[in-house]
C-alpha cells in the first residue's frame, strides 16, 4: 500500500510536550480526526435481501488549537500553545477551508508535518516531505490537532446501542458487531464485547466492523443511521452512554434501492465489427520471436519458450513483470487464438518459474509443495494471486494442482503459516485485493479444488457483498474512498462479473452501469484517454510516484497522460458485459471507442503492461463478436 492515513498512520513519539499541556484545551476523544470525529468506511447505498459492511477505524484522544492561516502560517490566537522542536503527523481540519489547504476532502482531515514554528506561528509541511503548504486566502476557524502517539489506538471506545432499532436501519436488519483483523487479511471475525455485552474495539491493529443484514421486505427509501460511542461501559441494559463519560455520534443516510432484473430478451444479437481489432491482434507477436521487432515477442522467444531475461531478472515480486496479471494465463490465450504453440512454450515456463521450479525454492508451509518465484517471501500479497494460468494447464503438468490448492489456502484465514492472508477487505483500501480473492476463489470452483472448509463459501458471498459496497461507496460519495483508480474498478467488475454469472445476483449489473457512466463521464474523448484517479490532489490522490509514470504524481484527475491508455482494457471488458445484457448500444459504441485506443500509449519497457492488455480483453472480444455469452469468460 503506498500511503497510510487516518489514525493508523500516526506513529511517531508524543506531539506535545509537558510543559505545554498546561496551556492546551482539554484532549476530547476522536476517531480519526476529522468534524465529527470518526475515521469510517462503507456505502450509502444498501439492497433488501443483502448484506452491506462498515467498519470504524481504533480512536484517539486529540488535541485541538483553532488558528487563522494565511500565506505559508497559521496564527494560534488566545490559547498560549507552544511546542518544541519539529513534530510529524499533525492533523488538520476547517470549519472553514482556506483555499490550497488539502483538509476535509470527503470529510477526511489532512496529516502535515509542523516543519517550522515561531511561538505560536506555525508553518506546515505535506507530510513526509519538505514542500511547504501555502495557503492562497487566508481562512478562520482552521482547527489544527495534534494527535499524541502514545494515545493513538489506546483507548478503547463501547457502542452505546448494539441494537439495529436504535440505530435505524429498516426494520428486520439483523447487525451483528465484529472485528476486521489485520493479521488475517482484513477478514471479519466475531468482535470484541464487554462483561455488560456491548461491542467494543482496541488497540490500532482491530477495527470495529459492522455487519448489516438488510431484510428481503425492505422498502425503498431513506434510512437516518445514528451509531454513538462512548469512552465508559455502558450499564447492563442500557442503551446509552454513561453519566460523565466521552461520547462521539456519526449520523449518515442509508438509502434502500429496491433490485431491478435485466430481461434475457434484451439481450443483443447483432455484432458489429469491432474498431482496433487487428492492432490488438497483431501486438499480441508482431516481431521474429526473439526479443526484438514486436511487443509481445519482447517478452517470449516463441521458438523455444525462453522469457526476457530482462524482464525476468526483476523478480517475480518486482513491479513490472510479465507475471503479473496472469501472464501465464495470457500467454496461453494467444495460443490458442493464434494456434501457436511457441506463445503455449512460453505461458508453460512462465508457469514453471513462478509456480516451481526457481532456484530458489521453498518448502511452502501449507501443503509442503515446493514453490518459485511466486512465493520466494512466503505468503504472497493480495495483489499477486493469479490462479488461472495454472488451472489450465493442469492436464500439462499435474503439480500445478498443487500450487493451485497452496492460492487456495492463502485465501482461508488463520491457516498455513499464520502470515497475512489475502481476504475480502472490509475497508477503504482494499477493492483490488478484494476483487482477486474473488476471481481467485470463483476459478478454483471451478477446477473443482475447493477447500474443505466452512468458511470457503461465505466468504465468496462477502467478497461480493464487500465489493458491491466499494463501488457504492465511491459513486455514492459516502465520505471515504482511498483508491478511486478506475483499473482498480476494471478488476471488480471482473470478480463482479463472474459472481453474476454463477449467482445471478441482481446487484451486480445495478453498480456496474453507474460506474461504466462514471468512468466515461471522465473519459478524454479529444485525447482518446481514459482518467486514471477521479480525485483531486490531495489526502486521497497522493503526490507520489506511480508504477508506470515515474517521479510524477497519482495522476488525479488526469486524462491527458498517453500511458492511461494501458489501463483500458483493464475496464473496457465490463462495457461489452453491460452492453450483451441490457442490449443498451451506448455501451457497446463507448466500449469500442476506449478498445480502440488501448494500444496508443503502448510502453513496450514492461512486461506488466502487455499483459494488462490481455488480460481482460479476450472477454471483451468474445463478448462483442458474439462467440461468448455473457454467462461466460474466457478462462
Amino acid at each position: 500500500m503506498r500511503r497510510l492515513l487516518g489514525a493508523l498512520a500516526i506513529t511517531s513519539a508524543a506531539l506535545v510536550s509537558a510543559g505545554a499541556l498546561c496551556a492546551q484545551p482539554k484532549p476530547v476523544l476522536g476517531f480519526g480526526g476529522n468534524a465529527s470525529g470518526w475515521y469510517w468506511w462503507g456505502p450509502k447505498t444498501v439492497y433488501p435481501g443483502f448484506t452491506t459492511y462498515y467498519n470504524f477505524a481504533a480512536p484517539a484522544y486529540r488535541v485541538p488549537v483553532t488558528c487563522s492561516a494565511s500565506g505559508n502560517t497559521c496564527n494560534v490566537s488566545g490559547s498560549g500553545y507552544t511546542l518544541t522542536g519539529t513534530e510529524t503527523n499533525v492533523v488538520i481540519e476547517a470549519t472553514t477551508v482556506p483555499t490550497g489547504l488539502e483538509t476535509m476532502l470527503e470529510s477526511f482531515p489532512a496529516i502535515y508535518d509542523l516543519c517550522n514554528e515561531v511561538s505560536t506561528t506555525f508553518q506546515f509541511c505535506h507530510h513526509g516531505t519538505s514542500t511547504v503548504e501555502t495557503f492562497s486566502s487566508t481562512g478562520s476557524g482552521v482547527n489544527i490537532v495534534f494527535m499524541p502517539a502514545a494515545k493513538v489506538g489506546q483507548h478503547s471506545f463501547f457502542i452505546a446501542s448494539n441494537r439495529a432499532s436504535d440505530m435505524g436501519f429498516p426494520t428486520g436488519t439483523t447487525v451483528t458487531w465484529g472485528v476486521v483483523d489485520g493479521s488475517n487479511g482484513q477478514d471479519f471475525s466475531a468482535g470484541f464485547t464487554s462483561n455488560n455485552g456491548y461491542p467494543y474495539s482496541y488497540g490500532s491493529a482491530y477495527v470495529q466492523a459492522l455487519k448489516a443484514d438488510i431484510p428481503s421486505n425492505a422498502s425503498a427509501g431513506d434510512h437516518t443511521i445514528t451509531i454513538t460511542v462512548c469512552d465508559a461501559e455502558p450499564l447492563a441494559g442500557v442503551h446509552a452512554c454513561p453519566a460523565g463519560s466521552n461520547s462521539s455520534t456519526l449520523t449518515f443516510t442509508a438509502t434502500v434501492k429496491a433490485l431491478t432484473y435485466l430481461s434475457d430478451a434484451n439481450e443483443s444479437t447483432s455484432f458489429p465489427s469491432i474498431p482496433g481489432l487487428t492492432k490488438w491482434v497483431s501486438y499480441m507477436t508482431v516481431g521474429d520471436g526473439l526479443f526484438a521487432g514486436g511487443w509481445g515477442d519482447q517478452w517470449c522467444n516463441r521458438t523455444t519458450g525462453a522469457l526476457n531475461p530482462i524482464d525476468i531478472s526483476t523478480v517475480f515480486n518486482a513491479d513490472n513483470s510479465i507475471f503479473y496479471y496472469d501472464g501465464g494465463a495470457n500467454f496461453h490465450r494467444i495460443s490458442q487464438w493464434l494456434g501457436d504453440s511457441g506463445s503455449e512454450k512460453c505461458s508453460q515456463n512462465l508457469l514453471q518459474q513462478s509456480g516451481f521450479t526457481n532456484a530458489n525454492t521453498v518448502a511452502d508451509p501449507v501443503s509442503g509443495n515446493y514453490l518459485g518465484d511466486f512465493w520466494i517471501n512466503g505468503t504472497p500479497p493480495g495483489y499477486r494471486i493469479f490462479p488461472i494460468g495454472f488451472a489450465n494447464s493442469v492436464n500439462q503438468d499435474a503439480r500445478y494442482i498443487g500450487v493451485v490448492q497452496d492460492i487456495a489456502a492463502t485465501l482461508i484465514p488463520g491457516k498455513g503459516d499464520g502470515t497475512v492472508r489475502a481476504g475480502c477487505y472490509i475497508s477503504d483500501s482494499g477493492i483490488r485485493e478484494s476483487a482477486y480473492a474473488l476471481i481467485s476463489m470463483l476459478a478454483i470452483d471451478k477446477m473443482g479444488l475447493t477447500p474443505q472448509d466452512p468458511t470457503w463459501h461465505v466468504r465468496e458471498q462477502r467478497c461480493a457483498d464487500v465489493l458491491v459496497g466499494h463501488i457504492n461507496e465511491h459513486l455514492d460519495g459516502t465520505g471515504r474512498y482511498t483508491f478511486i483508480e478506475y483499473f482498480f474498478d476494471g478488476i471488480a467488475m471482473d470478480g463482479l462479473i463472474k459472481w453474476w454469472q454463477k449467482t445471478k445476483d441482481p446487484r451486480v449489473p445495478m453498480v456496474v452501469k453507474p460506474d461504466l457512466d462514471k468512468y466515461y463521464s471522465d473519459y478524454n474523448l479529444t485525447t482518446h484517454i481514459a482518467m486514471f484517479n477521479p480525485d483531486p490532489n490531495g489526502i486521497h490522490c497522493a503526490a507520489s510516484a506511480t508504477w508506470f509514470t515515474g517521479p510524477f504524481d497519482d495522476n488525479c484527475q488526469n486524462n491527458t497522460n498517453r500511458a492511461n491508455t494501458v489501463l483500458h482494457n483493464l475496464y473496457d471488458h465490463a462495457f461489452a458485459w453491460y452492453w450483451r445484457v441490457s442490449g443498451n448500444s451506448t455501451y457497446q459504441t463507448e466500449g469500442d471507442e476506449v478498445f480502440s485506443h488501448a494500444f496508443d500509449g503502448q510502453d513496450d519497457s514492461k512486461g506488466k503492461t502487455w499483459s494488462q492488455l490481455y488480460r481482460y480483453s479476450f472477454n471483451y472480444v468474445g463478448w462483442r463478436q458474439g462467440w461468448l455469452s455473457p454467462e461466460k469468460s474466457v478462462q
